[in-house]
C-alpha cells in the first residue's frame, strides 16, 4: 500500500466519463413532508411502495414514527398528490423550489485550492489536504490508499493516533464520510475532525494516546465530484457512478454484505436505493471492506464504526450529552428504529460482520428546512456539535 506521498499523485488521475446522467430536474422540484403515516392503514408499506416501486426519491427514510420527506420533480407532482389523496396521507411543502435553494448555495460557496470550513470543497482539495496533513504531522498521522473507484479516483484513509500509554492494544475507531454523494456536509465534517486532531493535537493528547482514529473522508469520490459539476440536476445525485445503459449508479450504502438485498433496497437500477448486482459488487464498498478486514488481521482492535450522514439530527449515542452545543437537539436512538431499515449499509455490515463492537449512523443537520442543501454558513457549527459527540464516545472507549 502506498503512503502519504499520494498527495502529489491526484493530478495524474484520469477519471472516466460516465455519459449516463440519470439526474433529476431541480428547478421547480419540491420536497413534500408526509405527516400522518402512522394513522394511515399500512402507512409504512404504502410509503415503501412509493419509494421502491414508483421510484420517488425519499430524502428521509419511510417512517411512521417521524415525518417523511420526499423530493418530487415538477412533472410528477400531480402523480404524487393523487397517491397521497387516494391513500389518505396528509402532507405539507417543506421546500418550495429545490433549484432556488441550490442557486442560493452556489452563491454562498467559494471553492478554492486551500482547505477551509466556510465552503464545501472539491475532492481534489480534500485529497491534498488529507495527504498534506499526514506529511506535516507524520509523528501522529499516516495515509493509505485503499483502492480505486469506478472512475479510477484514489480512495484514502488517514490514521491518527499516538503510541499507547499502556501495554494494552488501543481501541480503534473507523469513520466513513460522503458515501452518499449529495450529502456535502458529511465530507466537510470528516475533514474538520481531521483538522482538529492533527492541527490541535495538543488539545487531544490524552485521547490520541488511548484511541486510534481512522477516517475515510469521502467514500464515494466519483459521485461527490459529479454533484459539483455542471450537468443539469447533478447536485442531487446520491449513488456512485457505475455506468449502465439503463441507469447509472449503485447506492453504496445498500451494497455491503450484511443482509444485502433486504428491506429498504431495490433491484431497480433506476432507483436511488439500487443495491447493485451482488453484495460488494462496487469497488468503493469492496475497498472499505478489504481495508478493515486487512487491518483486523494485522491486529487493529476495531471497536466503533461511525457512518456520517445527513439529514435528520439523529445520534445512536453510547454516551449521553446533557448540554448540546449551540442548543441543537438530536434525537437519540437507532436510525432503523426511528426511521426504517436500509439493508446493506456500511454500519450494519461493520456490526454484523463481528469486526466492530459498536456501530452507528450519525444523521446531522438539519431537520428539513434545507435538507441536503445545508448552507455552507452552517458547516462549522454542525461540525463542532458533532465533534463533541465523537469526543465523548472516544473517551468512553478509552475508559471501557
Amino acid at each position: 500500500m502506498k503512503t502519504s506521498t499520494i498527495v502529489f499523485s491526484f493530478l495524474g488521475i484520469l477519471a472516466l466519463t460516465v455519459g449516463l446522467p440519470q439526474t433529476y430536474e431541480e428547478q421547480g422540484s419540491k420536497v413534500f413532508r408526509v405527516l400522518n403515516a402512522a394513522s394511515v392503514e399500512n402507512g409504512l408499506e404504502k410509503l415503501q411502495h412509493l419509494q421502491v416501486n414508483e421510484n420517488f426519491d425519499f430524502w428521509t427514510k419511510p417512517s411512521v414514527k417521524v415525518a417523511t420527506d420526499i423530493f418530487v420533480q415538477p412533472e410528477r407532482i400531480g402523480e404524487f398528490e393523487k397517491y397521497m389523496k387516494d391513500n389518505g396521507f396528509t402532507y405539507s411543502v417543506m421546500i418550495e423550489d429545490v433549484g432556488k435553494l441550490i442557486l442560493q448555495e452556489r452563491a454562498l460557496n467559494r471553492q478554492g485550492p486551500d482547505m477551509d470550513w466556510d465552503n464545501y470543497q472539491r475532492y481534489e482539495t480534500i485529497f491534498n489536504f488529507v495527504g498534506q496533513s499526514a506529511l506535516s504531522h507524520s509523528d501522529i498521522a499516516s495515509v493509505e490508499e485503499i483502492g480505486k473507484t469506478t472512475e479510477n479516483r484514489t480512495m484514502i484513509v488517514i490514521k491518527i493516533g499516538k503510541p499507547a500509554s499502556t501495554n494494552r492494544t488501543k481501541p480503534a475507531i473507523f469513520m466513513d464520510g460522503g458515501i452518499h454523494a449529495r450529502e456535502w456536509i458529511s465530507p466537510a465534517l470528516t475533514t474538520y475532525f481531521i483538522n482538529q486532531l492533527v492541527n490541535n493535537y495538543t488539545s487531544y493528547d490524552d485521547m490520541l494516546s488511548e484511541v486510534d482514529i481512522y477516517i475515510l473522508p469521502v467514500a464515494n469520490p466519483d459521485g461527490y465530484e459529479f454533484t459539483h459539476g455542471t450537468t443539469s440536476g447533478a447536485r442531487m445525485w446520491r449513488k456512485n457512478r457505475r455506468p449502465d445503459p439503463q441507469c447509472a449508479g449503485v447506492d453504496l450504502n445498500r451494497n455491503f454484505g450484511y443482509e444485502w438485498g433486504g428491506p429498504g433496497t431495490s433491484p431497480n437500477k433506476c432507483s436511488e436505493i439500487y443495491k447493485g448486482t451482488a453484495a460488494f459488487s462496487e469497488p468503493e464498498s469492496t475497498n472499505i471492506k478489504n481495508f478493515i478486514e486487512r487491518k483486523a488481521a494485522e491486529g487493529v482492535n476495531w471497536r466503533a464504526y461511525f457512518a456520517m450522514h445527513s439529514y435528520a439530527q439523529i445520534l445512536e449515542m453510547l454516551v449521553w450529552l446533557p448540554n448540546p452545543v449551540h442548543g441543537t437537539r438530536y434525537e437519540v436512538g437507532s436510525v432503523t428504529e426511528l426511521l426504517s431499515p436500509g439493508a446493506g449499509g456500511s454500519d450494519d455490515w461493520a456490526k454484523g460482520s463481528g469486526i466492530f463492537k459498536y456501530s452507528q449512523t450519525v444523521e446531522v443537520r438539519d431537520t428539513g428546512e434545507h435538507g441536503f442543501i445545508l448552507p455552507p454558513t452552517q458547516i462549522k457549527d454542525c461540525a463542532l456539535e458533532t465533534w463533541e459527540a465523537i469526543r465523548a464516545i472516544a473517551k468512553f472507549l478509552a475508559e471501557e
